[in-house]
């Protein structure tokens, strides 16, 4: 009997390379001179890019930095790469720390460190809240930090922890498979399956809304 996690397990076949195959298919399909204007390859993801746009701005409250427009390919990608991991014969690269930990860090430590060169005054000021008692302002500054420099584990855990989750609960009900309630276990695993791809579409979109909030703040 298989562990519950082995479906993490880096794991591919050789004579068919789902990754391999489904990376190239990703490198084709993204490519917006290919299509026409009127196609819904092209409309779906502007319509996309539209929502974002006007979710970043409600976020900051003002005109988006220049640095935004490498948020909705951070959003692409990892909506790619949550929806590939439903694909067997793939290696699950968002449900692996090393992966989420990877793409946050730099997107949160780049906007940081910029913003600490150019405002450091008003950098620090955040990290101590407004009408804070004398006393009780080093601590809560060492609190303020604390949450400051956990905000990409945060991002990293929250999107490992929620993608790990469901391939589980999809591996679970597999294992139950039995000819008696074969059926059943399919209409299942299939509804699930749809419930996984709108999971991707939300967990990519709730890492880069709050990576705009954090960059803001």
């Amino acid at each position: 009997m298989n562990s519950l996690f082995s479906s993490f397990d880096p794991f591919t076949s050789k004579s068919l390379p789902m990754g391999l195959l489904l990376m190239t298919l990703t490198l084709i399909l993204v490519p917006m001179n290919f299509w026409s204007h009127h196609s819904i390859t092209l409309k779906l993801p502007n319509s996309i890019k539209k929502i974002l746009h006007k979710t970043f701005l409600i976020n900051t409250n003002s005109s988006l930095p220049p640095s935004s427009v490498i948020l909705f390919p951070i959003f692409i990608l990892i909506y790619i790469m949550n929806t590939q991991s439903l694909f067997p014969y793939t290696f699950p690269l968002s449900s692996h720390m090393i992966f989420s930990l990877s793409l946050s860090l730099p997107l949160w430590f780049a906007p940081t460190i910029h913003n600490i060169l150019h405002s450091p005054q008003i950098t620090l000021s955040h990290l101590t809240p407004q009408s804070t008692p004398t006393p009780l302002i080093p601590p809560m500054t060492m609190i303020e930090l604390l949450s400051l420099l956990i905000q990409p584990l945060t991002l990293s855990l929250r999107l490992m922890a929620n993608l790990t989750a469901g391939h589980l609960l999809l591996n679970l009900i597999s294992m139950a498979m039995n000819p008696p309630i074969f059926l059943p276990i399919i209409i299942t695993l299939t509804l699930l399956t749809f419930l996984e791809l709108a999971i991707s579409f939300i967990q990519a979109y709730i890492f880069t809304t709050l990576l705009t909030l954090y960059t803001n703040n």
